[in-house]
C-alpha cells in the first residue's frame, strides 16, 4: 500500500509519519518511512543541493529535472521493491508537491507526462493533504524549528498561500485519491483520523482477498 502525505510548510507531516510507523508497525506490517527529496544515498546530495546549498541557482527547468531524478531513483530503488513484498511505504511528498509546487512556471499536463515517466506511471493509492493556513504554518516553523529555514521555506507568504491554492485544485481534481485533513486541529486529532482511515483501508483490501 502506497500512501503519501502532502502540505504545505509547518504541516505536521513528520511527526504524523512517526506516529503512523510507529502504530502499524507494533500491529505486524512492514513500515517503511521515506520522504522526497531525499529518499536514496541520490536523493540526499539532490535535497542538499535544491533546498540548502545558498551557492548556487538554479534554474526553473533544472529545479524541476533535479526533483524528478530524485524521484525516478526513489520510486526504483526504495519505493516498488518494498511494495512488491507486500510493505505499507509512508512518504512525505510525492508527485503532488510538484504540481503544486512547480505550477508558477510549467503546466499541468507538462508536469503530469514527466512524472509519469519519472515514476513508470506510479501513483499512490491514497494521499492525505494537510491543509493549513500558511501564516500559521510559518508560524510552527520558527517556533518549533532551531535550524535555518531551506530554500523552499524561505519563500515569500504570497508563494505559500498559491501553494495552498494548487493543493486545493489536486484535491478538487483527484478527489478519490486525496483526502484533505485539517491540520489546524490538534496532532492527535489528525493523527486518530488518519490512522482510522488507513485503518479501514487495510481491513477493505483484507476483506476483498478473502472474497476474491
Amino acid at each position: 500500500m502506497f500512501i503519501t502525505f502532502e502540505g504545505g510548510e509547518g504541516v505536521g507531516k513528520t511527526t504524523l509519519i512517526s506516529a503512523l510507523q510507529m502504530h502499524f508497525s507494533s500491529l505486524g506490517f512492514r513500515v517503511l518511512v521515506t520522504r522526497e527529496p531525499g529518499g536514496t544515498l541520490l536523493g540526499q546530495k539532490i535535497r542538499q543541493l535544491l533546498l540548502n546549498n545558498h551557492e548556487v541557482t538554479i534554474t526553473k527547468k533544472g529545479e524541476l529535472l533535479l526533483f524528478l531524478a530524485d524521484r525516478s531513483q526513489h520510486v526504483e530503488e526504495k519505493i516498488l521493491p518494498f511494495l512488491k513484498q507486500g510493505g505499507i511505504v509512508l512518504c512525505d511528498r510525492f508527485i503532488d508537491s510538484t504540481f503544486a509546487y512547480q505550477s508558477d512556471a510549467f503546466s499541468f499536463n507538462d508536469l503530469l507526462m514527466l512524472n509519469q515517466y519519472a515514476t513508470n506511471h506510479l501513483f499512490p493509492d491514497k494521499t492525505f493533504y494537510l491543509d493549513l493556513d500558511p501564516e500559521i504554518g510559518r508560524k510552527r516553523i520558527l517556533e518549533e524549528r532551531k535550524s535555518l529555514l531551506d530554500k523552499m521555506e524561505e519563500k515569500d507568504l504570497a508563494f505559500h498561500q498559491k501553494v495552498r491554492g494548487e493543493f486545493l485544485k489536486l484535491k478538487e481534481l483527484f478527489h478519490d485519491r486525496i483526502v484533505k485533513i485539517d491540520a489546524a486541529q490538534s496532532k492527535e486529532t489528525v493523527y486518530n483520523e488518519v490512522r482510522n482511515f488507513i485503518t479501514g483501508m487495510i481491513h477493505e483490501r483484507s476483506l476483498h482477498k478473502h472474497t476474491s
